[in-house]
């Protein structure tokens, strides 16, 4: 009779085990993103959106432009060059916070 008892501990302890294993596979993990944000420059000669190499310096916006300066955007799938058009919330590009609107230079 002890020997079932036995057993039968051993056996719901590994029941128990196992449950906590195979729950486990079920649980929300935090996915870890590595979003950068991308710059765009109104470029006067294209008349279009450059990407630019990194964070601008708004203080290289000329104010004779009705585009804004510079855009923004985490999406990874943009092209390095942003026609006015493409440049829309839509697609995630935004204007940069201390941007106005003018040309990049």
């Amino acid at each position: 009779m002890e020997t079932k008892k036995i057993i039968s501990q051993i056996a719901l302890g590994l029941a128990v085990i196992g449950f906590g294993a195979g729950a486990s596979a079920f649980t929300n993990r935090t996915v870890e993103t590595n979003l950068q944000m991308r710059y765009w420059g109104n470029d006067e000669t294209t008349g279009q959106y450059i990407e630019l190499p990194g964070p601008p310096s708004i203080e290289n916006c000329n104010p004779n432009e009705t585009e804004t300066c510079v855009v923004q955007s985490e999406n990874a799938s943009l092209p390095s060059e942003l026609p006015y058009s493409q440049a829309t919330p839509a697609n995630g590009v935004n204007p940069h916070p201390s941007s106005a609107d003018g040309f990049y230079q």
